[in-house]
């Protein structure tokens, strides 16, 4: 009786196991397809001018999640991250973003590590949690907690350098957008010493401590080092995008919605120091006819 009562319980556990498999594959499944249709649909949105459709199309990816992913931690996770970079970067919607990674917050403590989103460490995510927290309106609440973490990252030794580069870059570059670039720049400084090349996913400024630092440098009035850590960082950019993997499909996405890492700053030290046809020049062989933005004169 003991044996049956065994066979039987391993019989029942092998056909939960299977079809938690099951469950898993089709969530992993539904996650790629929301994810791959918004990458394809919002640069032809942003094209068109339309974020009304935008805007649908990312409500509608938020209903389908919370019917369908709720018992699916690591694909809710990553439906959810595009989401919220979409509203962030091309709706300029930082509260509806917020709300995602709020939701975030709570499935990330349930997802493993080599089910987190791609191209994504848990260290990246936990920056952009907070950072939003900031873009959002919560400043003092943001500030003090990247502080707090940025103090962990520093206590964790030379191993955390590439995740508090970034989020100093983070709370650097919110800084100059609040026009505080004075305050700004020792902190974009230090970020860019720890680390002058990517330390992000690439899908924003601040993975790239160069480009909120030469902003910041412009601003401030030093030309010369704003043109040195453009190109280095440009140069960064270029080397990053002979790579294969995850970041290049993500680069190569962010150049779909008219973004070019890093250029501008470099165009604006140049003509600050008076070398205008070489400015010109990096813009047309930069843009050329294929640009989803046209930059004006």
């Amino acid at each position: 009786v003991g044996m049956l009562i065994g066979l039987s319980a391993l019989t029942f556990a092998l056909i939960r196991e299977r079809a938690l498999k099951s469950e898993s594959a089709r969530a992993d499944s539904i996650a790629t397809f929301v994810t791959g249709m918004l990458n394809d649909a919002v640069p032809q949105l942003v094209q068109q001018g339309d974020s009304t459709g935008i805007r649908v199309l990312l409500e509608s990816a938020d209903r389908l999640v919370s019917t369908t992913l709720t018992n699916s931690p690591a694909a809710e996770l990553t439906v959810r991250n595009a989401i919220q970079y979409l509203y962030s970067a091309r709706l300029v919607d930082f509260k509806s973003a917020s709300k995602q990674l709020d939701r975030m917050e709570t499935l990330l403590p349930l997802v493993a590590d080599d089910r987190l989103p791609p191209n994504q460490t848990r260290d990246d995510l936990r920056i952009d949690i907070i950072c939003m927290r900031l873009w959002a309106g919560a400043v003092i609440q943001g500030r003090a907690e990247l502080e707090k973490l940025a103090e962990e990252f520093r206590q964790r030794g030379p191993t955390a350098n590439r995740a508090r580069a970034r989020l100093l870059a983070n709370l650097g570059n919110s800084l100059r957008d609040v026009n505080k670039p004075l305050e700004a720049e020792p902190l974009l400084a230090e970020a860019y010493r720890l680390e002058p090349g990517r330390t992000g996913p690439g899908l924003f400024p601040e993975d790239f401590a160069g480009q909120p630092y030469s902003a910041v440098l412009n601003r401030n009035g030093n030309y010369p080092l704003a043109e040195e850590v453009a190109r280095r960082t440009v140069s960064h950019v270029n080397a990053e995008l002979g790579k294969a993997g995850a970041w290049k499909a993500a680069a190569e996405f962010h150049a779909s919605l008219g973004n070019l890492f890093c250029y501008p700053m470099l165009v604006e030290a140049l003509c600050h120091r008076g070398r205008f046809h070489e400015a010109a020049t990096l813009v047309k062989e930069q843009l050329g006819t294929g640009a989803a933005w046209s930059w004006s004169p």
